[in-house]
């Protein structure tokens, strides 16, 4: 019999013993076989992973940054010199840098080290503009400097 809110129990009975306590499962022997089928799987992941891993090491990164440089270079050479006024290998590299740098995707460590190779290409011709006594203004493109 159960008793409202404020009333005494009469009876010694717990109105609530709770859950009962569930036998371990453990040591079952599906349990078992469950157990060597995941860290069998888990072994094989591992050694998948492994192989499957980028070796391409440093003469990989250096190739993506050089290819990163030519397509920087043959992008300036296109109608699409300049947007808004701000170099086109400047501006891919800054966004394709800022997108491998903050990015998840699976091609976010190849577009950062292109990207690389386009800010590369335009650091190296904006030094060459200034130190051949051009303008110091790094976002002008070269044809605006020698046409001024």
């Amino acid at each position: 019999m159960a008793t409202k809110k404020g009333q005494l129990r009469i009876t010694s009975r717990r109105a609530f013993s709770g859950l009962r306590k569930r036998r371990s499962s453990t040591a079952s022997p599906a349990y078992k076989k469950l157990e060597a089928r995941k860290m069998a799987l888990e072994s094989r992941y591992r050694k998948l992973r492994e192989k499957t891993k980028d070796k391409a090491g440093p003469v990989g990164a250096a190739l993506c940054v050089s290819s990163g440089g030519a397509i920087a270079g043959a992008v300036g050479t296109t109608q699409f010199g300049s947007v808004m006024g701000i170099p086109t290998p400047l501006l891919l590299g800054v966004a394709g840098t800022t997108f491998g740098i903050y990015s998840n995707a699976k091609l976010a460590s190849q577009v950062a080290c292109l990207s690389s190779g386009m800010l590369a290409k335009w650091a190296g011709d904006y030094a060459e503009t200034v130190m051949l006594g051009g303008s110091i203004n790094p976002l002008a493109t070269i044809g605006e400097e020698e046409a001024g």
